[in-house]
C-alpha cells in the first residue's frame, strides 16, 4: 500500500512543507538543510472574541425581500437584504499561525543526497542529506500521548545550531535557561475595522521549548546555541486560554502551568519509547483501512514528479492510492487524536495571521465535505469535535433563528468561527444561507447510520429536531403554491435573468434553489 510522500530536492515553499498533527497541534516541516523552519499551529488560536451581532432585520423586512424575489427583482432583494440582514460586524476574524520554530545550522556549505519523506502510516517526516562528508538525518512528529511537537536531528559527526521560536506580532520570546525557550503573547488588533469590529484584545497563548543534546548548550536573549553535538532533540508544547466547553476565552485557564507539566512529562521519557508509542497510537487509526489499486511500484520516483507525469498524461494508479491515504491522514491529524475543534478550511495548517478566507469555518459546503470521508473511510473518531461543534452552534443559532427570521429552532448561515457566530456574514448573495444548518445535520445523521448507536442518536436528537423546526418555520409558499426556501442561494453559483427593463442580469440571490431542495 502506497503511504509515502517524498521529494528529492528542497524548495522554500510552504506548499511543499509536510503537514504533521495530533488533532490539536499542527506543524508544517519545510526540510531545509541550512535553517530548518517549522510552522506551528494550535487548533484554538484565533483572532477575535465573542460579540453580539447587530442587524436591522425584522419579519416585515423578510417579507419585503421575499415579495421582491417572487416578483423576479433579484437585485433589489439583494440590496435590501444587505441593508437589513447583514451582521455588524460583517465578517468573522481569522485562524492564525502560532509562530515558527527555527533550527539554524552553523554549516552553510553545499549539501548533497537530499531526501525528504512523509510516511503517512507513521505520521513522521524525515529529512536526510550530506554536508562536508557528514550525514544528517532528522525526524519530526506531533505526539498524541504527550501532546507535544518533537524534532530530532542526528549526525555521524558533531555539528552546531541555533534554536529559537518567533511570531510576527503579539508575542515575546525569551530564554529561561540553557535548555528552555518560552514564547508568550496575547492576540491584539490595534485598530477599528468596520467589517471586523472594534480594536481590542483576544486570547492569551504560549509555547515552551525544551532542548536536549549531547553537545554544549549556551544561551542568548532569544535563542539557545548547541555546539559539538551528534544529536539534538527539541520538545515543544503549545497552549491558549480558550475554553472549548464554553466556546469562549477563559481567563481562569493557567496555560503556562499546562506547558510546564507537559514538557516535564515528555522529557522524563526516553525518546525512543516516545517515538514507538507515537507510531503505535497513530496506526490504531490509520491502519483501519487498507486500500490498493493494481499498479506497478513507482515509489522510488519523487511524488511531485509522479504528479507532473500524470498531469502530462501518464498512468499511475498507485498515485491515487497515495492520494486516498493522504486524505485519510489529513483528517486524522486535524480532527482525530487530541482535537476538540473540527477541521477548518485548512485543517490545522495555516500560514500567517490573515490566511485565505480566514481559514475559518465555511458551512456552505467546506465543513461538511471535510467529514464526508469520516465514515466511509473508517475514521469515526474524527467526527467527535464536529459533534461538539454542532451542539454549541445549535445553542447559539436559536437566537439567530428568532431574531433574524422570527423562526423556531436554530440556524446558521455560511460561515462561523470558534466563538459561535451564526448570522449573515460577508454579503447577502453568498452569506445568506440559513439552510446550512440542515445540511450540517446530514453529517450527524450519517454518523448514526454507520454506528447504529442509539445513545448517540438520543444525544443529537435535540439538534436534529431544532433544525427541522427551523425548516418548518422558514419554508413559505411561492406564487405557484410550492413550499420553498426563501431567500436562498447555491454557493458560488450565479444565474442569468432578464429584469423588468429587458436587461440581462446575473444573481446568486434567489429562492428555492436545487441545493436547498
Amino acid at each position: 500500500m502506497s503511504t509515502k510522500i517524498r521529494h528529492d530536492r528542497y524548495e522554500e515553499d510552504w506548499m511543499r512543507a509536510f503537514p504533521l498533527g495530533n488533532g490539536r497541534i499542527g506543524a508544517m516541516v519545510y526540510g531545509s538543510p541550512l535553517c530548518e523552519r517549522i510552522e506551528i499551529n494550535e487548533e484554538s488560536l484565533w483572532s477575535g472574541k465573542p460579540l453580539k451581532e447587530e442587524c436591522n432585520s425584522s419579519p416585515q423586512k423578510l417579507q419585503e425581500i421575499r415579495d421582491l424575489l417572487f416578483d423576479g427583482k433579484f437585485k433589489e432583494a439583494r440590496i435590501l437584504c444587505d441593508k437589513t440582514f447583514l451582521a455588524k460586524p460583517e465578517r468573522v476574524r481569522f485562524y492564525e499561525s502560532f509562530g515558527e520554530i527555527f533550527i539554524d545550522y552553523h554549516d552553510k556549505s553545499e549539501y548533497t543526497d537530499y531526501e525528504k519523506e512523509l510516511e503517512l502510516s507513521e505520521a513522521i517526516a524525515k529529512v536526510a542529506y550530506k554536508k562536508n562528508g557528514i550525514k544528517y538525518t532528522s525526524e519530526t512528529f506531533v505526539d498524541d500521548k504527550y501532546d507535544v511537537f518533537v524534532y530530532r536531528m542526528t549526525a555521524d559527526k558533531p555539528f552546531g545550531c541555533d534554536i529559537t521560536m518567533s511570531r510576527e506580532k503579539d508575542s515575546e520570546t525569551s530564554v529561561i535557561d540553557e535548555n528552555t525557550i518560552e514564547l508568550n503573547g496575547r492576540i491584539t488588533w490595534e485598530k477599528d475595522e468596520p467589517v471586523y469590529g472594534e480594536a481590542g484584545e483576544g486570547m492569551s497563548f504560549g509555547a515552551r521549548i525544551c532542548i536536549n543534546s549531547d553537545g554544549v548548550q549556551t544561551v542568548s536573549d532569544k535563542a539557545i546555541t548547541v555546539t559539538g553535538a551528534t544529536y539534538v532533540t527539541v520538545y515543544s508544547a503549545f497552549e491558549t486560554n480558550y475554553n472549548v466547553l464554553k466556546y469562549d476565552i477563559d481567563e481562569t485557564i493557567d496555560y503556562k502551568l499546562k506547558l510546564a507539566q507537559k514538557i516535564k512529562t515528555v522529557t522524563n521519557a526516553e525518546y525512543k519509547k516516545v517515538k514507538e508509542q507515537h507510531i503505535t497510537e497513530h496506526k490504531k487509526l490509520f491502519d483501519n483501512v487498507i486500500f490498493e489499486l493494481d499498479s506497478p511500484d513507482v515509489s522510488d520516483i519523487p511524488t511531485d514528479e509522479r504528479l507532473k507525469r500524470v498531469i502530462d498524461g501518464s498512468e499511475d494508479f498507485d498515485l491515487y492510492t497515495l492520494y486516498y491515504n493522504f486524505g485519510r491522514y489529513l483528517l486524522i491529524e486535524s480532527s482525530g487524536k487530541r482535537a476538540t475543534l473540527p477541521a477548518n478550511l485548512q485543517g490545522i495548517w495555516c500560514n500567517g495571521l490573515r490566511p485565505p478566507w480566514g481559514s475559518d469555518y465555511h458551512t456552505n459546503i467546506n465543513l461538511q465535505m471535510n467529514y464526508w470521508p469520516a465514515e466511509c473511510a473508517n475514521m469515526p473518531e474524527t467526527v467527535n469535535p464536529f459533534i461538539h461543534f454542532m451542539k454549541m452552534i445549535a445553542e447559539f443559532g436559536k437566537t439567530t433563528a428568532q431574531d433574524l427570521f422570527g423562526a423556531e429552532g436554530w440556524t446558521i448561515n455560511h460561515t462561523t468561527d470558534i466563538f459561535g457566530r451564526t448570522g449573515v456574514h460577508d454579503a447577502a448573495d453568498c452569506g445568506f444561507l440559513p439552510m446550512a444548518g440542515p445540511w450540517l445535520c446530514l453529517n450527524l445523521w450519517e454518523h448514526y447510520e454507520y454506528t447504529q448507536d442509539i445513545d448517540y442518536l438520543k444525544e443529537i436528537y435535540p439538534i436534529l429536531k431544532g433544525s427541522c423546526e427551523f425548516i418548518k418555520s422558514y419554508l413559505i409558499e411561492n406564487r405557484e403554491g410550492y413550499l420553498v426556501s426563501c431567500p436562498s442561494n447555491s454557493p458560488e453559483n450565479k444565474f442569468y435573468y432578464t429584469d423588468e427593463n429587458g436587461n440581462k442580469e446575473m444573481s446568486m440571490f434567489t429562492y428555492g434553489t436545487t441545493m436547498d431542495n
